[in-house]
């Protein structure tokens, strides 16, 4: 529910295991949940405990449909994808003109 705030899945998952962290995504420049949250445990096992006992029930008015996270590897060793990324930036980077960034700090957005 976008009612549900991170001590409300803790105190719904905590009895499967020890957690890690929760985390509920909020909307950009607001404090809405976006109706979706994670919680990591500290063992893998329990998380799929946690998954079986939990797919299907409801919280706060909503179903949940639990997905356990896959591991991804670290950026570096993915290939050319990330090398590509790293890449691009540079290349918009030189793009821009020298003489609107002398004595300014750069700023960084996230997207």
């Amino acid at each position: 529910s976008y009612r549900t705030e991170e001590r409300d899945l803790w105190d719904d998952f905590e009895r499967f295991g020890k957690i890690a962290d929760v985390f509920i995504p909020r909307e950009r420049g607001g404090y809405r949940s976006r109706g979706f949250g994670f919680v990591t445990f500290v063992d893998s096992r329990d998380a799929e405990y946690a998954r079986d006992e939990m797919q299907g029930r409801e919280v706060d008015g909503r179903r949940l449909r639990i997905e356990l996270a896959r591991a991804r590897p670290p950026l570096e060793s993915r290939g050319r994808r990330g090398r590509r990324r790293d890449s691009r930036s540079r290349s918009r980077e030189r793009r821009r003109s020298r003489s609107n960034s002398r004595g300014r700090r750069r700023r960084s957005y996230s997207r």
